[in-house]
């Protein structure tokens, strides 16, 4: 084994040992709030922290030369995958988070019986008028609506319309032929 080898055979054993002290924890730990403990690359949940430069001696660190990551983005930073790879990612990514909002949306519209109520009312009357119609002109509508009946109890969040339109389709199967949707990310 040569000089060179063994040298970073013991800094890397320098770094392991350090990684266990109290004061690498503190520093994860105040890292991981600054970060409100999400991956600063994808927003997942952070499970790890990176030095974006490691320092000559262990322990001189500050908080601001690392930053938090997933274990995915740890390894990719360290590992890059290639450009297939990367893209693949990108598409589980994407399909996580809209599955993610798939699953909020549900949740709103099992809590808010009177605000889908309100929905329903007007899809069905904008239906029976014959027009055809976006979530996004719904939504509006529905905001419009609220407003001036002074309902202040009603938020809906332009994440859900999407999902919300989708219940009133399977709820009201006629409702298919007025309003237009689009393949989700997370069925492609």
């Amino acid at each position: 084994m040569n000089l060179l080898t063994k040298q970073l055979i013991s800094r890397k054993d320098e770094y392991m040992d350090y990684l266990k002290t109290p004061k690498w924890k503190e520093l994860k730990e105040a890292r991981w709030e600054i970060d409100k403990y999400e991956c600063v690359l994808c927003g997942n949940m952070a499970e790890t922290v990176h030095h974006r430069r490691y320092p000559q001696v262990f322990g001189k660190e500050t908080v601001d030369d690392l930053v938090s990551l997933c274990f995915r983005c740890h390894k990719n930073f360290h590992f890059p995958p290639t450009l297939l790879e990367a893209k693949k990612q990108e598409e589980e990514i994407k399909k996580q988070k809209t599955t993610e909002h798939i699953a909020k949306a549900q949740d709103w519209i099992t809590n808010n019986h009177n605000g889908f109520n309100v929905f329903r009312k007007m899809a069905l009357k904008l239906a029976k008028e014959g027009s055809k119609f976006g979530m996004k002109q719904l939504g509006e509508e529905v905001r419009w609506y609220v407003k001036v009946q002074h309902m202040d109890w009603f938020k809906v969040n332009n994440n859900y319309l999407t999902e919300i339109g989708r219940e009133l389709i399977r709820q009201h199967p006629k409702l298919e032929n007025f309003i237009e949707t689009r393949k989700r990310k997370c069925d492609i």
